[in-house]
């Protein structure tokens, strides 16, 4: 296929066009690798962050002083591949590599990708639901077992009063019953 001779060349610029996301991938060891980078060519097509360092060595030896400074940039990207697929794969028998290609249509990839953002909203949604849901549940448990608890102890403070209550009561017959034996004491000196 055309896009392997471009590939080959480097002329992935060819390969791509202004209507299109493209993402080529080589291997020499398996389909699978080449699909895999073909995945990552095509992330970083869509969308690339490069992120910079700057590293810094400082040896001495003796009395010379050697300093080093290197960057070291990091590629990565951040893209939602979930219902992109490979669109072209390409093996050599005779030198063993492996090609793989993804095409589509901007248009395609945004539609793919609204979708996805859709379906991720919704389901966060419904996580967000069952959340406040148990979240409710477990109000609703602990108000429950407050009053449980108030009631019971409403009810031990009754207990308590009635208790009270009682021993007064028998409190004031015992102080009755010793008026009326004194009053017979005191009758009888």
């Amino acid at each position: 296929p055309i896009w392997v001779v471009q590939a080959k060349k480097g002329e992935f610029g060819k390969i791509a066009d202004t209507s299109h996301y493209v993402g080529v991938g080589i291997s020499p060891i398996s389909q699978e690798e080449a699909d895999q980078r073909a995945r990552l060519d095509f992330g970083q097509t869509v969308e690339t962050t490069v992120q910079s360092r700057v590293q810094e060595n400082t040896t001495v030896i003796g009395n010379l002083e050697l300093y080093n400074a290197e960057v070291v940039s990091e590629v990565s990207t951040n893209v939602s591949l979930k219902g992109v697929g490979i669109t072209g794969r390409w093996s050599e028998n005779d030198s063993g590599g492996f090609y793989s290609l993804i095409k589509l249509r901007r248009s395609e990839y945004l539609a793919i990708l609204s979708k996805n953002i859709d379906d991720e909203l919704a389901m966060r949604q419904m996580e967000l639901e069952r959340e406040r849901t148990e979240l409710a549940q477990e109000v609703e448990s602990q108000q429950i077992e407050a009053q449980r608890e108030t009631a019971r102890i409403e009810q031990e403070r009754a207990q308590v009063e009635q208790q009270r209550l009682q021993e007064q009561l028998e409190q004031e017959r015992l102080e009755q019953k010793r008026l009326e034996l004194e009053g017979k004491l005191n009758k009888y000196q």
